[in-house]
C-alpha cells in the first residue's frame, strides 16, 4: 500500500465524514482515536495516533472531524509536524465556486455552498446545508454547524464556532459584519452586528450572553 488516510475522531461527525471518501480504497482508511478502545467503527479500523505514525507507508494523509477549534489546531500542528499531509474532504454535492480560495484541511459536507470571491482558512468545517455568501473571509479552525446561513461581506476570525441554524446578516465591502476571534454564535442566533472576540451571543437579534 503506497498511501493511507487517517481521520481523527471516530464520533458521530467522523462517521458521517468518512462516507465522503467513497473513491478511496476502504482498506487504506483509518479512524485515529486515542480515546476509545474499539478496534473498528462501521468496518473502519480504529488506531491510535502513535500507531498511525508508525505504519510503514510512504504517504500518509489526514483530516480532523473534531469541532472544537483549538483542539483541531493542536492536532493539525502535531500531525503536520510529523509529515502527515492535510487533505480536504468534500461531499460530491457540495458546491464551491471557482473564484474562491480554500486553505488546507477543510471538510465540506452535503448540500453546502461557498460563493465566489470567498477566502477560507485552514481546517474549516462547513456542515450540512450551510452556505457562505460572496466576498466573505473565514479564518483558521472555524466551525459552521448544520444550516448556517452566512451572507456576503462577512469576516469570521480564527477559532469561531457558529451554531446550528444561525444566520449572519450581510455586511458591505466598506463595513463588513465581523465575528471576533474565539467567539461562539449560539444555535438559531440572528447576527445583525459585530460580535466581540471570545464572547457568546444568542437570540434574535443576537446579544451577548453575560457570564
Amino acid at each position: 500500500m503506497s498511501k493511507i488516510f487517517g481521520l481523527v475522531g471516530a464520533g458521530g461527525f467522523g462517521r458521517e465524514v468518512i462516507s465522503y471518501l467513497d473513491s478511496v480504497d476502504p482498506k487504506s482508511i483509518y479512524f485515529i482515536d486515542d480515546n476509545i478502545t474499539l478496534s473498528s467503527v462501521n468496518e473502519i479500523k480504529v488506531i491510535s495516533s502513535e500507531e498511525f505514525l508508525k505504519l510503514p507507508v510512504k504517504k500518509k494523509y489526514f483530516n480532523i472531524s473534531i469541532a472544537e477549534g483549538q483542539t483541531r489546531k493542536k492536532l493539525a500542528q502535531y500531525l503536520s509536524h510529523n509529515k502527515i499531509i492535510p487533505q480536504t474532504i468534500k461531499a460530491r454535492n457540495s458546491i464551491v465556486h471557482e473564484y474562491s480560495d480554500i486553505d488546507e484541511g477543510a471538510i465540506l459536507c452535503d448540500f453546502t455552498i461557498i460563493s465566489p470571491n470567498t477566502k477560507i482558512g485552514k481546517f474549516f468545517h462547513l456542515n450540512r446545508f450551510s452556505q457562505i455568501g460572496h466576498d466573505s473571509v473565514i479564518g483558521d479552525y472555524v466551525t459552521f454547524a448544520p444550516q448556517v446561513n452566512c451572507n456576503g461581506n462577512v469576516i469570521v476570525k480564527n477559532n469561531v464556532y457558529i451554531g446550528t441554524g444561525a444566520i449572519i446578516r450581510n455586511g458591505t465591502k466598506e463595513n463588513p459584519i465581523e465575528i471576533g476571534e474565539g467567539a461562539i454564535v449560539g444555535m438559531g442566533a440572528v447576527v445583525t452586528k459585530n460580535v466581540k472576540a471570545n464572547s457568546t451571543v444568542i437570540g434574535n437579534p443576537a446579544k451577548e450572553l453575560k457570564k
